[in-house]
């Protein structure tokens, strides 16, 4: 998961490399993270893209650019994403760089 981030969840391939059930994944992921796996990744990749927001290398990126290489392909989906995770819209975020 935490290879490709940006790559959809595969829980037959995840299944086979740990050898354990999908409910199993679920469940421990529940106890120790308190989220479900799809949401563990959704967190990962939307930091990733703060991060890449946040970054004045990148800045000359259109922030759809950003959210496709983190994975993300709806953008109204991946905006309303963003602001429940961070509590602002990532125009407000980039903003802080420019």
């Amino acid at each position: 998961m935490l290879s490709r981030p940006e790559g959809e969840l595969d829980y037959s391939v995840l299944c086979s490399k740990l050898g354990c059930s999908e409910r199993a994944i679920q469940l421990a992921f529940a106890r120790r993270e308190d989220m479900s796996p799809t949401r563990y990744l959704r967190t990962i990749r939307l930091n990733q893209v703060r991060r890449m927001l946040l970054s004045a290398s990148l800045s000359d990126q259109s922030i759809g650019d950003l959210a496709a290489r983190g994975g993300f392909w709806n953008w109204s989906r991946f905006s309303q994403s963003y602001k429940d995770q961070f509590g602002e819209l990532p125009s407000e975020t980039r903003r802080r760089v420019q």
